[in-house]
């Protein structure tokens, strides 16, 4: 990885790259594509990084509605 980031490859590339060359070493009784996109479903379809962009989502919403102005001006007492 250290001789990737070196060369000026970008980081995401180059943890894609590192990952991947492990994995396939590490595991080499299963076909590598099958275990890459496996492992990255497993992963991306976690609960916990489900959170994050729905709660974005739910803000940018709030935002473009203004419903959260409605909401503050009418706890206002």
């Amino acid at each position: 990885m250290v001789l990737l980031l070196g060369s000026g490859l970008w980081i995401g590339l180059g943890l894609i790259a590192t990952g991947a060359t492990i994995l396939a070493l590490f595991r080499p009784q299963l076909p590598f594509v099958k275990l890459l996109a496996q492992q990255s479903w497993n992963v991306l379809s976690s609960p916990e990084l489900l959170a994050l962009p729905l709660f974005i989502l739910m803000a940018e919403v709030l935002f473009r509605t203004n419903i959260s102005a409605s909401l503050f001006t009418g706890l206002i007492p």
